[in-house]
């Protein structure tokens, strides 16, 4: 039997990650250098895949990053509520 309600999640997550790829700012943060090494990191994409949010809190790539004037700088540009 299908499920649905998750597909209807799952078109929804579709249509805010597809908004949120359009958006400049938001690439421009994913193209920083620190941001590739943390999206290439192993056990950083295990703890996303899991939603381990305390693993990726804890994750001192994580911590480094956001103490980055650059990267504070750059989230600062984007209006997360918009694309949640």
């Amino acid at each position: 039997m299908m499920n649905f309600g998750a597909l209807g999640s799952m078109a929804k997550n579709f249509s805010k990650m597809k908004e949120l790829m359009g958006n400049e700012d938001f690439r421009e943060f994913l193209e920083h250098p620190e941001v590739k090494i943390l999206m290439e990191d192993k056990e950083f994409q295990q703890a996303l895949k899991d939603k381990n949010y305390l693993k990726l809190m804890s994750n001192q790539k994580i911590v480094r990053l956001m103490q980055n004037p650059e990267i504070k700088e750059a989230l600062s540009k984007l209006d997360l509520k918009k694309f949640t």
